[in-house]
């Protein structure tokens, strides 16, 4: 498997930290043979664990790359396991699974050198839970399709939006006024 955390700066891959035998490289983009680097990603035979696969999805989307082969997002699995939480950071999800913090220089460095342990250890409380097959078929891919849709976007139809704002608009003035007629008085109906 490949563990490691993307940096991404204006939607762009600027760099990867990759955590490995207890170690960690911290790549930034323009090392010779980064673009090797974004390939291996982007292969479905490489096993790729993240801390959060959407926003390293929509970069490499943008770049005209297809994200494959992702088979851990430690963010999704965390929100699967405990969907109350407010943070799914590594930070944070290795105080809640008790996961030993190993050091590491630089936040970059720190925050991949925790990845291995905490896959490891939510792999196993997905699994334990029933939900693997949930992560690997449904979360992780849509998380890939979300990526997809916020650099795409999607087309509105700004004139019935108006018109149906004016609709809305005209409505709620005629209930207001049906109310102040039936109190026999106007008051801020806000308060």
């Amino acid at each position: 498997a490949l563990d490691g955390t993307a940096q991404i700066e204006d939607g762009a891959v600027t760099g990867f930290t990759a955590a490995f035998d207890g170690r960690v490289a911290v790549i930034p983009a323009e090392t010779a043979g980064f673009d090797r680097l974004l390939d291996a990603l982007c292969d479905p035979a490489v096993c790729k664990r993240t801390a959060d696969s959407k926003p390293l999805c929509a970069a490499l989307l943008a770049d005209g790359r297809q994200p494959q082969g992702i088979g851990m997002d430690t963010l999704l699995a965390g929100y699967l396991l405990n969907p109350l939480a407010s943070d799914y950071s590594l930070s944070r999800l290795t105080q809640e699974y008790a996961v030993p913090v190993p050091e590491a220089e630089g936040p970059a460095a720190a925050e991949a050198a925790m990845l291995p342990a905490v896959a490891d250890r939510m792999a196993a409380e997905v699994e334990e839970k029933g939900m693997a097959r949930l992560l690997r078929e449904v979360e992780i891919p849509l998380a890939q399709v979300l990526a997809d849709m916020e650099n795409v976007g999607f087309e509105a139809d700004a004139q019935g939006i108006a018109e149906f704002g004016a609709l809305l608009e005209n409505r709620i003035g005629n209930i207001q006024r049906a109310i102040y007629e039936s109190v026999g008085y106007e008051f801020n109906l806000n308060s």
